[in-house]
């Protein structure tokens, strides 16, 4: 059985980094050779902190009058992140600057869905 993780990888080489988050429960991964990258605790903060918010709070906008929310993408100075709202949580991807997360994102989804992880 293929890891989540890597077979997001494996869609491109832009994407620098995964995050898989059930929860409080979070696993991230960073390509190696990422510069400008997070420390891993800077990263962890990210995936409980930050990213549900942003979620919570445009799920909330959405549900009123937008039709929900399908994915958020948020565009840092050292990378931009695709964030997918799923059942048990997210599904966060950083890409390098310049590629553009919404053009990867049916793939991802399609990743997503081959590992039981339907985005909402």
């Amino acid at each position: 059985m293929s890891d989540l993780s890597e077979d997001v990888f494996a869609i491109s080489p832009n994407i620098r980094y995964v995050a898989v988050a059930h929860g409080q429960q979070v696993q991230t991964r960073s390509r190696p050779d990422v510069r400008n990258g997070g420390i891993s605790e800077s990263e962890l903060y990210e995936e409980l902190l930050v990213v549900p918010t942003l979620l919570t709070l445009a799920t909330r906008r959405g549900n009123i009058d937008c039709g929900g929310l399908r994915y958020l993408i948020v565009a840092y100075g050292h990378f931009e992140m695709l964030v997918i709202p799923t059942s048990a949580g997210h599904i966060g991807v950083g890409f390098e600057v310049g590629a553009n997360p919404a053009d990867y994102l049916p793939t991802i989804l399609s990743v997503i869905a081959d590992h039981g992880q339907p985005a909402i």
